[in-house]
């Protein structure tokens, strides 16, 4: 279909809740009017009904467009489509019966039947957009359907217990029975195999083919990113799982036991072990990563402030008042918003800036920050000017400059750090000949310089990498 039309289809969920609204008034004046004392309501009726019969026969009109642009269930859709075509022609009665003044009590059925068709494509709309369990996933999350606990993980299925929790929870709502965004939905094993219109969603054995992850790793503010920008994002925690058991082979029956799996995701799996099945930050780093000395809680209100900006603030265990930042869904968040941490000075041991439009200016202004241990830099403005800022966090372990440009020169500046254990460079202007004389200049600290690479494809408009597979 022409994209143009495409364009105009997409405003479909605006147009259409402006008639829900003006049908149900109307439905309402005219119930109403029956009492004595109301029955001047019935000169608004022909008008109301007017404007919202106007605006329900655009909302088809877009909505047939809208369908057109595919991904969706076929019987869901159908239902949606003709509900919404008999509320239109229904509402063309109403006004009809309205302005000639016809049986009151014709008038009546039809707010009547009005009530029911909304209702019924209200409800196939909702299961197109957000998916058939919508409605019931707030209550599932904490009754019979909510993830199990794993009591033993290395006896648990793979796939089962720890990798499809993670797409019920982030990608299902779009990829699910009755919304098969791009084509895809991931909500059985042989439809997750069977892929999308771009292809396999995943290749066993080989994450650089697998378009998933592909489209995990891409920036937020991409359309193609997935999940997409206003939804629940895949952690890195739970990214690198989707990576161990893919390239694993991507068992749909295997047992943990029997994946191979390296220290840290045998930490990751083993932090699952009596939860509920969520990977939680806490139970992903090592103990010694957070200071055993006790601060006091956080003030409430500068907490509040800080996740007004949608920066995601947690607490790092269980026990204490240590935080951790996270600017994944604040792309906004920048050099303004940084002096908002200055109240949280001790309580903050990991922030993650990662596309978020701080520079070095904020780098320079960030408050100091005593107990940080981990800074996520990721796909930032940040240069070799705004390095040497950081020397002020004497328990700086981990940075993470990844896409950034930051050089080897650059790096020096943190020569000064006493606790430096790891600094991630991949895709930075640091070439792999320079690593090997930062190894020099850093003895001790391991430099992750990535050269993981996706392939190549046609459709893409920029060359993307990921840390995952060594070349």
């Amino acid at each position: 279909m022409n994209n143009s039309l495409v364009f105009i289809g997409r405003f479909h969920p605006l147009l259409v809740h402006l008639p829900i609204g003006i049908l149900l008034l109307a439905v309402f004046f005219q119930f109403l009017a029956l009492r004595p004392r109301f029955k001047p309501l019935r000169a608004a009726l022909p008008l109301t009904w007017l404007v919202g019969a106007a605006g329900a026969v655009l909302s088809c009109i877009s909505g047939y467009l809208l369908s057109q642009s595919g991904g969706y269930d076929e019987t869901t859709l159908s239902l949606h489509q003709w509900l919404g075509i008999a509320t239109a022609a229904l509402a063309v009665g109403g006004y009809w019966l309205s302005k000639t003044g016809r049986a009151q009590k014709w008038q009546l059925v039809t707010g009547g039947l009005i009530l029911l068709l909304l209702t019924g494509a209200g409800h196939y709309g909702g299961t197109l957009t957000h998916g058939a369990d919508f409605l019931m996933a707030a209550v599932s999350e904490t009754g019979e359907d909510a993830p199990k606990p794993i009591a033993d993980i290395n006896e648990a299925i793979a796939y089962a217990d720890v990798i499809e929790p993670i797409f019920q929870r982030k990608c299902t709502s779009c990829h699910n029975a009755g919304k098969k965004k791009g084509g895809l939905q991931l909500h059985t094993p042989e439809l997750l195999m069977k892929g999308g219109k771009t292809g396999a969603a995943l290749v066993a054995g080989d994450v650089e083919k697998s378009e998933l992850i592909r489209r995990v790793l891409l920036p937020v503010s991409d359309e193609k990113h997935m999940a997409p920008k206003g939804k629940p994002q895949i952690t890195e925690q739970e990214l690198k799982l989707l990576l161990w058991w893919i390239r694993e082979g991507a068992s749909f029956t295997a047992k943990v036991k029997a994946l191979k799996a390296d220290e840290k995701e045998q930490a990751l799996l083993t932090a699952l072990q009596g939860e509920t099945g969520d990977v939680q930050e806490s139970k992903n780093v090592p103990d010694k990563d957070i200071p055993t000395s006790t601060v006091p809680q956080a003030p409430e209100e500068d907490i509040e402030a800080i996740k007004k900006t949608g920066a995601l603030l947690m607490p790092v265990s269980t026990s204490g008042n240590y935080l951790s930042l996270r600017c994944l869904n604040a792309p906004e968040f920048g050099d303004v918003e940084v002096k908002l941490l200055a109240p949280l000075s001790q309580q903050l041991v990991f922030v993650y800036f990662n596309g978020s439009r701080i520079t070095d200016a904020g780098l320079k202004t960030m408050p100091v920050l005593p107990n940080l241990v981990r800074l996520g830099l990721e796909h930032t403005a940040i240069t070799d000017a705004g390095l040497k800022a950081l020397t002020r966090f004497p328990s700086l372990k981990y940075i993470n400059l990844h896409g950034t440009k930051v050089s080897a020169k650059g790096l020096l500046a943190l020569k000064g750090l006493p606790s430096l254990r790891e600094i991630t460079v991949f895709q930075t202007n640091v070439s792999q000949e320079e690593v090997q004389a930062l190894h020099k200049e850093f003895p001790g600290v391991k430099i992750e310089v990535g050269g993981y690479i996706l392939p190549k494809l046609a459709s893409d408009t920029e060359r993307l990498s990921a840390p995952y597979k060594k070349e």
